[in-house]
Order: structure tokens, then C-alpha cells, then sequence
């Protein structure tokens, strides 16, 4: 009998992740930034390539930790370099939910010029910040504008007293909001910058770039990990508040992440709820939750829709708070997207399941 089984897993050890993925890019005679990423047992760092100038290069993350980069690759029209890492902070590279962020920047970015959103540029500094060896510190940026059909976008800094110098090339700008999918995304690396005015404006390279140049030469190892020949689980929408920036629910999409969604219930809001979407319709009759420690909840409903049609009556479950996992049975439904309901104000989930 052929089983259908398809399973989201989020859960990693949190022991391994960092808390920023910036880190400092040293070679030959150029010095600038860059961001540290892991696809599978690998360690990665993307940067302009008028920094990475040389044949090899050095990197200086959180801690002080060093790690040296080889096997550079160089885009053939855009300043980006790659490479791979080995040494120190590579044996303890960030373990990232979605390193090279999504797939499209550019709706994200419209979006943040259509509210006047500020983000945050990053630098790692060689002097010690919070005790934990190299700093880190943290400018706020406006994005300007998107470069019609060139992977840049515009931008400028937020606060007149902030400065960007040569070597901050390379420098992530990332969204760290609380909102829906906002999960410290990265959303592109700082190429250059010219003054107007008294006003640096920035010139940045789009990340979903930097992401395709990446997966068109590399392992495809940071995707969701159907099991036992199953369809693929996709997160559609997510509400909630998510109050942990590197653990938002449309932020972790493989089996890679440094923890699970943690999501809460808005004072008044909707409660904290998915929409999972599958490769095709299938049979099931089975949705097995785990949650994490971080979770105050009494259970939680499943509902099922197919070929593009309303969701039906759901299935309510409960969740002991003894338990890691709990399992929802449905009977037999063909479905090919799933709404899951949490009834608690505070949910960390670690993994889903349909059999």
C-alpha cells in the first residue's frame, strides 16, 4: 500500500544558530562585509566582489571566530562573489531558516516605499560591542526605489549623524519587523554609495539576486524535506504575531532552522493560525502537530479544502501539556491545503505532518 506522508520540520538545535550573519571580509588588499549562510553541512559568505578581490579571503564573525574562504565563484555582470568557508566560524555557521531570503525582493521592498517602513543596515566591527567579541552595529535606512528592471533597489540613510565608509561594502540590509513573514530577512548586500547634499544614498544589490546566482550552480539542499516520496507542505498564510525575529513562520522553510515558529495571539487578534499548501491532492486522515516548550495552548483544529474550494467543517484536538506532539485524526479527507487553528496565546511549533 502506498503511504502519503508530507511533513514540514523547522526544528533545530538552537545551540547552533547565531544571532547575526554578518560578518567581516578581508582579501588581499580589500576589506569590506559580507553574509555568512549555511545550505546543508556547508558555510557560504556572499559579498561584492571588489571586496572578495583576491584568490582567497578571510572572514570574522560573532566571537571573534575566523573561517577561510575558497572555491570563490563570480558573477559574470553584477558585483557579487561566493565562496565556501572552512575553519572556525565555518564548524559553527549560522544555521539560517532562509538564508538568501525570498525568492522576490522587490514586492517586499515596494511595500516598505509604500509605508516609509526603516530597515536596518548591518556592519561587523573588529573592536568587541556586547563582550561577545567582534560588534556588531546597526544602522536605520529608507528605501528610495526599485531599479526598474535591475536586481538593485535605492536607499539612504535614516539618521543624519550615521555614515557609511568604503569598507562597509557588502554590508546585509535586513527587515527585522514583528509583522507576518518579517522574520530578519536579508534583503540585499550594500554595493556603493554617493553623497547629495550632505545625504549618503546607497546603491544595493537585491538578495533574491544573490540568491539565484547561488542556486543556479548549487546543491538544492535548502528546501522543504518531503518524506517517504510525499508532496511538499508550502506555508500560504500565517497570522499571529511573531515576537522572535529569526523564527517567523514564512521565514523557515527547511529542515535547516534555528528554531520553530514562535508565534502569539495579537491582544484582541485572530487567533495564531496556518495555511499549508500540498504538491497535489492527496488522501488524508492524519495531522500530527509537535510543539515546543515555548507553548501555552489547549489544542488545536484542522480544516480542509480542495481544487481551489472552501474550507470544510473542522476538525477540533486536544494538546496535553505534558505532550511534544499531538495527533488530529480526520477520518478520510482528499485535500490539497490544510488551515490549522492554535486555541492558546503563545505557540512554538517544531513540525507538521499529514499522513
Amino acid at each position: 500500500m502506498n503511504r502519503f506522508v508530507a511533513s514540514i520540520i523547522v526544528a533545530a538545535s538552537v545551540a547552533a544558530s547565531a544571532s547575526s550573519e554578518t560578518v567581516l571580509v578581508r582579501s588581499g588588499q580589500s576589506e569590506g562585509q559580507g553574509w555568512a549562510f549555511r545550505t546543508g553541512e556547508t558555510c557560504w559568505v556572499a559579498s561584492p566582489k571588489h571586496v572578495i578581490s583576491a584568490d582567497s579571503l578571510m572572514v570574522s564573525g560573532k566571537d571573534g571566530l575566523e573561517a577561510q574562504g575558497h572555491s570563490i565563484r563570480r558573477h559574470p555582470d553584477l558585483d557579487l562573489a561566493l565562496a565556501k568557508l572552512t575553519g572556525a566560524f565555518a564548524e559553527a555557521c549560522p544555521v539560517h531558516a532562509a538564508p538568501l531570503g525570498d525568492r522576490d525582493t522587490a514586492p517586499v521592498l515596494q511595500r516598505l516605499i509604500n509605508e516609509g517602513r526603516v530597515i536596518s543596515l548591518e556592519r561587523r566591527t573588529g573592536t568587541a560591542g556586547d563582550g561577545n567579541g567582534f560588534g556588531l552595529e546597526i544602522l536605520s535606512v529608507q528605501v528610495d526605489a526599485l531599479r526598474g528592471a535591475e536586481p538593485l533597489f535605492s536607499a539612504r540613510l535614516a539618521r543624519p549623524d550615521d555614515e557609511i565608509y568604503r569598507s562597509d561594502s557588502g554590508s546585509p540590509i535586513r527587515l527585522r519587523g514583528t509583522g507576518i513573514g518579517e522574520a530578519g530577512l536579508p534583503l540585499g548586500l550594500l554595493q556603493a554609495t554617493e553623497t547629495f547634499n550632505g545625504v549618503q544614498y546607497l546603491t544595493v544589490l537585491r538578495m533574491d539576486a544573490v540568491r539565484d546566482f547561488f542556486e543556479a550552480d548549487a546543491p538544492q539542499t535548502a528546501q522543504i524535506a518531503p518524506q517517504n516520496e510525499a508532496a511538499a507542505l508550502t506555508v500560504e498564510a500565517f497570522t499571529g504575531k511573531t515576537p522572535d525575529t529569526s523564527c517567523g513562520p514564512l521565514n523557515a522553510v527547511d529542515a535547516n532552522a534555528p528554531c520553530g515558529w514562535r508565534a502569539e495571539r495579537e491582544a484582541g487578534g485572530e487567533r495564531i493560525g496556518l495555511i499549508l499548501n500540498m504538491d497535489n491532492a492527496q488522501s488524508i486522515s492524519l495531522v500530527e502537530m509537535r510543539f515546543g516548550e515555548a507553548s501555552t495552548l489547549d489544542g488545536f483544529s484542522v480544516a480542509t479544502a480542495v481544487n481551489g474550494g472552501d474550507f470544510g467543517i473542522d476538525r477540533y484536538c486536544a494538546v496535553a501539556l505534558s505532550e511534544a506532539a499531538a495527533a488530529c485524526s480526520l477520518g478520510v479527507r482528499k485535500a490539497d491545503r490544510l488551515k490549522i487553528v492554535v486555541e492558546g496565546d503563545r505557540a512554538e511549533i517544531l513540525g507538521v505532518e499529514v499522513r
